[in-house]
């Protein structure tokens, strides 16, 4: 079920042309022609390297077990695997008494643009839906005083911060600093402002795609709507919990191409994405799969963008291209053998 008429939400009310791109085609191309692209100018500046790399999600615990930890790196470009010998660091509120979450022994085995990096705790794996898979194990844990304000780092074997991420807001009093490969000014602060999540099953997630310099924590970095997902190295994923709410995160540029990574779903069945320019109530027509259940859309512009299939285990992950009539609108996605609603999600 690809085709973008196959579930009528259109029908709910006249639509104007909404600039969101529909076909999975068109999506994978979008996805395929921005790899493409990056491979071919950012290998350039870093080639057969490890500096082009983000933080990009960590979780302090899971629904208070602070022993549920995972750290997740990405690429941001090609050839970025030679990791053997880097780490990853914790600093305390003042960014001192450094804790070493971990020291990579080996390279990873995929240099392509966009590769994850999973590390996690033996713990974070029985937490996780399906469980975790990580790379590499953490050999020390982020202290919980560290929770409240601190500072994680991705670093070389002399003690380059390559990618730094500060949390605590103004409770953090230590250095933001680090190399300019990964921010044009070096600076990668200020701190984003809240704690490390370690309540629920949320994570702090950067919210830019894989090629995506820093330009602040406080700008970069949010909590995750619902639980969050986590990825490897070879892109298998899971969620953190028990994988029973639907939910999804859109992460990316608009206009430009967006990131939507969804979990909770129907296992190994469809599900539809929906726009509209405004929030509200409205419910789905007779005549429409799941008619009557209501959205958390209003009628404005509202319509079907894309019926897909969720993934082998309800967890997927796909990237779309927007142009300006979608810039500030809403989705939401719905499943469509269970009828159950996603969190409504403003495209940024």
């Amino acid at each position: 079920m690809s085709d973008c008429s196959t579930f009528d939400v259109a029908r709910i009310v006249p639509t104007r042309s909404l600039e969101l791109r529909c076909s999975l085609a068109t999506l994978a191309l979008v996805g395929a022609s921005t790899t493409s692209a990056l491979a071919g100018t950012t290998a350039i500046e870093s080639m057969f390297s490890f500096h082009l790399m983000q933080i990009e999600a960590v979780i302090g615990g899971i629904n208070g077990d602070t022993t549920a930890q995972a750290v997740e790196l990405r690429t941001r470009s090609a050839f970025q695997s030679f990791i053997s010998g880097k780490r990853i660091m914790a600093y305390d509120a003042a960014g001192l008494n450094p804790v070493m979450l971990v020291e990579f022994p080996t390279n990873i085995n995929n240099s392509n643009a966009g590769t994850r990096i999973l590390v996690a705790t033996s713990s974070f794996v029985s937490s996780t839906t399906p469980n975790a898979q990580p790379d590499f194990m953490m050999t020390n844990t982020i202290p919980e005083s560290y929770f409240a304000a601190g500072r994680i780092t991705f670093e070389d074997d002399f003690g380059t911060v390559i990618w730094s991420l500060a949390y605590g807001g103004s409770g953090y009093t230590g250095l933001t600093t680090g190399s300019l490969d990964n921010d044009l000014d070096g600076d990668y602060g200020p701190p984003f402002d809240g704690p490390l999540p370690s309540t629920s099953t949320q994570a702090l997630h950067f919210q830019g795609l894989s090629a995506d310099r820093s330009t602040s924590n406080s700008d970069d970095y949010a909590l995750t709507p619902g639980p969050a997902v986590f990825f490897n190295v070879s892109g298998g994923h899971c969620a953190v919990g028990d994988g029973s709410i639907f939910g999804f995160e859109v992460v990316g540029h608009c206009p430009g191409t967006v990131n939507l990574t969804w979990s909770g779903a129907t296992p190994s069945r469809n599900m539809a994405i929906i726009f509209a320019s405004n929030q509200g109530n409205v419910p789905i027509p007779n005549g429409s799969p799941c008619a009557g259940t209501r959205l958390g859309l209003g009628t404005q512009n509202i319509q079907l963008v894309q019926t897909l299939g969720s993934g082998t285990d309800g967890i997927n992950s796909i990237n779309g291209n927007t142009s300006n009539g979608a810039c500030g609108g809403f989705l939401q996605l719905l499943d469509l053998t269970s009828c159950r609603t996603s969190n409504v999600e403003r495209i940024p």
